[in-house]
């Protein structure tokens, strides 16, 4: 298999590329379940191109290929700017990661990585949660959560999906449990889960980047099943067309 890049520094996180998860037994309804989200398209932006190449600045995404693209740098350590020709494109970088991690999980078929914590995260509940929680472990474990009860109002995990693992676990966990206690058994309960995985997952807004980093989240998140939106329906990217510079600077 491919080897990525680890993105550890020191004090902060790492950006990893998240490993498959096994959900052969949600499968069929997860497909259904993320059925609207793989229609969409970026739709036909060719015909849209005016004298200085300018497209539609949200929903649209760079039409250059990976070899045209060049990742200026990070602003505001929260968004990569990437030069595309006659445009330049501002990248969020938390959405942009948290949707290629969700294709990924949707689309693979391989075992999951879990990662035993060094720590094991006890996460305190209120009453209502530890008994959704205590009726709930066996299908959290499916999505790489192994955890056990820790008193009468808290559980301990023990493991996560190894991409959590320097995350907010119990932040995670408990939006899981929230999933869970929102939706009905089915795909649309399965869908939720892995939504909370993958943005919990993701880089975060504030996460300084480093130029091969940048460069890896952005072919990852443009060579992902649906790179137009992420996972809440926001845009990811915004694009500046040189038009709009020209005009700016008097230059049209």
């Amino acid at each position: 298999s491919a080897e990525y890049p680890s993105f550890a520094a020191a004090g902060r996180p790492s950006y990893t590329v998240p490993p498959a998860q096994n959900l052969s037994e949600a499968r069929e309804r997860l497909s259904e379940a993320s059925r609207p989200l793989r229609e969409q398209t970026a739709g036909p932006l060719a015909e849209e191109r005016g004298r200085y190449g300018e497209l539609p600045e949200r929903g649209a995404l760079p039409q250059a290929s990976p070899e045209e693209l060049r990742i200026i740098g990070q602003l505001a350590a929260g968004y990569i700017l990437v030069e595309e020709p006659e445009s330049l494109w501002v990248v969020d970088q938390h959405v942009a990661h948290e949707r290629a991690i969700l294709d990924r999980l949707h689309d693979s078929d391989s075992p999951a990585s879990v990662q035993s914590l060094l720590v094991p995260e006890v996460v305190e509940l209120s009453p209502g949660e530890a008994e959704l929680a205590a009726a709930s472990l066996e299908e959290l474990s499916v999505y790489g959560f192994e955890a056990e009860p820790f008193g009468p109002r808290s559980v301990r995990v023990n493991a996560v999906i190894s991409t959590l693992a320097d995350r907010d676990v119990a932040g995670a966990f408990k939006d899981a449990l929230s999933s869970i206690s929102g939706t009905e058994p089915g795909h649309r309960r399965e869908d939720r889960i892995l939504a909370t995985i993958a943005c919990h997952s993701a880089v975060k807004m504030g996460d300084k980047l480093f130029q091969p980093e940048m460069e890896r989240l952005v072919h990852d998140w443009l060579s992902c099943r649906l790179p137009a939106t992420c996972p809440h329906g926001r845009s990811i990217c915004y694009r500046i067309g040189l038009g709009e510079v020209a005009r700016k600077l008097d230059r049209h």
